[in-house]
C-alpha cells in the first residue's frame, strides 16, 4: 500500500496560506463607523454636546464624558482595532460629518429647532430623566 506523504512544497503552500489567512483576518474587521457600539457612543456624545452648547441650564459631565469615550476606545481595541486605526477614524472629517449629521437628525426627530434654546433644554431634561446614554453625559444647573 502506497501512503501519500506531504512534500515540502505542499507543506510550504499550506503554511503560506495559513499565514495569509491569519494576517488578513485582522483586516477583515468592519469599518469602525459600522460598529454599532462605537457609532452609537459617538453619536450620543455629539448629541449631548449639542444640547450642552445650546441650552444654558444644562452642563456636561466632563469626567463622565471622558470615561465614556475611553470605554468606547477600549471596546474598539478589544475588538481588534489598533490605536492608529481608532485615531484615524476619530480624526477623519468624513466620519465626523457623518456623526454630526446623525446627531442633527436625532435632534430634529425629537423636536429640537436650531436656535430655539427651549427645545434643546426640553430634550436635555428628557434625556437626563430617562437616564439615557445622552442624559448620563449631562446635568442640569
Amino acid at each position: 500500500m502506497n501512503t501519500l506523504k506531504p512534500t515540502r512544497t505542499i507543506k510550504s503552500v499550506v503554511l503560506a496560506s495559513a499565514a495569509v489567512v491569519i494576517m488578513t483576518g485582522a483586516h477583515a474587521l468592519p469599518k469602525l463607523g459600522e460598529v454599532e457600539v462605537v457609532n452609537e457612543g459617538l453619536r450620543s456624545v455629539a448629541i449631548a454636546g449639542e444640547i450642552r452648547d445650546n441650552c444654558g441650564s444644562i452642563n456636561a459631565r466632563l469626567m463622565r464624558a471622558v470615561s465614556f469615550l475611553r470605554s468606547i476606545e477600549n471596546y474598539a481595541e478589544a475588538q481588534g482595532y489598533s490605536s492608529t486605526e481608532i485615531d484615524d477614524f476619530v480624526s477623519d472629517k468624513i466620519e465626523k460629518n457623518r456623526i454630526k449629521a446623525e446627531a442633527a437628525s436625532y435632534l430634529a426627530e425629537r423636536g429640537v429647532v436650531s436656535g430655539d434654546e427651549a427645545s434643546y433644554c426640553a430634550l436635555g431634561r428628557d434625556e437626563i430623566s430617562a437616564e439615557s446614554a445622552i442624559g448620563n453625559l449631562l446635568r442640569g444647573r
